[in-house]
């Protein structure tokens, strides 16, 4: 059990057979945190080449490359310092969402004094068992917290705070498991971002910059298949919007499409049961979900609709992918007339995105401004065969994105199941590799 002077808010469970206890600064070289260069000079920022995370970005994961760099100024002249490789942070601030984060650094970089930065004593630690034990550990951190609504971790809290702790080579073992898991869902996620990029990168060249049409106007190979060449247009016409594919049509959004927005459930259960479907918030977006309700009264949608954040600080962000039934801040929005296609109207309003989050509506809590979206303008060919071929490479390339997710998704169950057993001893990694095996089959 965690002894006297240990910063823990109960008991530790027994400690296994050959295990022994100890507290976080035993098993580190340092425990400390970063610094912020001041935002009002500009040289700590501008042409930055170290990579200073926020804890904001601490998502559970390995980081490699920040939002922000900083230059060799900031580090020379602030408190801000490069932590090494392998470093664990923890988000000491914020609320339930950004307090105890976790991150490891994939390599050298700097951080914000919000994180706490554990450099693991190799000879007694294994980094990533440190950072698993962290995560199974992480309502006892909040319980030990102080503040109101936004609660902080000191690090003398963090330091003191004991763990049960295995052996280097069972720690690599345990570490070995859990980041096999961990890594494979990163590789599906940097997947899924590549495909949607890809997708993204189609539809901007076919249907906004008309690329095709361009370079059939100027009597160049689009590149395409004969087949596909053949339905763009070889000219442009002038419109309101500026040069178009001739013959192609031009409409206000707003009457091409139909927004429902979604409702709050009048009862909401915790968990699955019979007849309730899930309530898609906005963390529904990364397959958590924290409410199901009765589908009566209720906004549904499938995998291929297209929803829009409408309050929050998420407002404008479009996504899709979701079944289940629509929250309240959330909006699905429908392709009709001559608009038939909902990846079409998924990447155009992925498009649009960016402007959309800039023409935001309200003070404290932001708003997407329906009536800003229905008045953009939309052109499209008037006959459906380049539409439907569109249609079918985006939902070739969708039904990828949406197979790593499943996967991603039952990973992440089959790791969040071992997590507590092995961190707790109670399965030892003999038996871990066994019950794995037995999972997979």
């Amino acid at each position: 059990m965690a002894g006297e002077g240990h910063s823990n808010p109960t008991l530790l469970s027994p400690t296994p057979d050959g295990w022994s206890v100890a507290a976080i600064e035993d098993l580190c070289e340092n425990v400390t945190s970063g610094g912020t260069p001041l935002r009002s000079d500009s040289s700590y920022y501008q042409g930055g080449i170290h990579s200073w995370f926020r804890t904001q970005e601490l998502k559970d994961s390995i980081l490699f490359e920040s939002e922000e760099k900083i230059t060799d100024k900031a580090l020379a002249q602030t408190s801000a310092k490069l932590f090494p490789k392998n470093t664990v942070l923890m988000a000491m601030y914020g609320d339930g969402k950004t307090i105890t984060s976790l991150g490891i650094l994939a390599k050298e970089a700097a951080t914000n004094q919000a994180c706490c930065a554990m450099i693991p004593d190799r000879v007694h630690c294994e980094p990533r068992f440190l950072f698993y034990a962290l995560k199974h550990h992480r309502e006892d951190f909040i319980r030990i917290a102080s503040g109101g609504a936004q609660r902080n971790l000191s690090g003398k809290l963090i330091r003191r705070f004991a763990i049960n702790t295995p052996p280097l080579d069972e720690q690599r073992a345990i570490a070995h498991i859990l980041g096999t898991l961990d890594d494979k869902i990163e590789l599906n996620r940097r997947m899924k971002e590549t495909l949607e990029a890809v997708a993204r990168a189609l539809f901007k060249s076919w249907f906004v910059d008309f690329e095709p049409v361009r370079a059939k106007a100027e009597g160049r190979d689009p590149g395409l298949p004969k087949p596909l060449t053949d339905l763009f247009p070889g000219s442009f016409e002038d419109s309101e919007l500026g040069e178009i594919p001739n013959g192609w049509d031009l409409a206000q959004l707003g009457t091409l499409v139909d927004f429902v927005k979604g409702k709050k459930p009048a009862h909401a259960a915790t968990s699955m049961a019979d007849g309730l479907s899930p309530v898609i918030l906005i963390e529904g977006f990364e397959g958590k979900v924290s409410a199901y309700a009765s589908a009566i009264g209720m906004v549904e949608v499938m995998a291929d609709d297209v929803l829009m954040v409408m309050d929050g600080a998420s407002s404008g962000r479009v996504e899709t992918g979701c079944t289940g039934l629509v929250g309240s801040t959330l909006a699905r929005i429908t392709p009709r007339g001559r608009l038939p296609g909902k990846r079409f109207l998924y990447f155009l309003l992925k498009h649009l995105e960016p402007s959309t989050r800039h023409h935001l509506t309200g003070t404290s809590i932001p708003h997407a401004d329906k009536g800003w979206v229905a008045h953009q303008a939309v052109c499209f060919p008037k006959a459906p065969d380049l539409l439907n071929r569109f249609e079918n490479l985006a939902a070739h390339l969708r039904g990828k994105v949406d197979a790593a997710r499943r996967e991603s998704l039952s990973l992440a169950v089959l790791r969040d199941t071992l997590l507590p057993k092995l961190i707790s001893g109670e399965l030892r990694v003999p038996d871990a590799d066994q019950f794995a095996r037995g999972r997979e089959q």
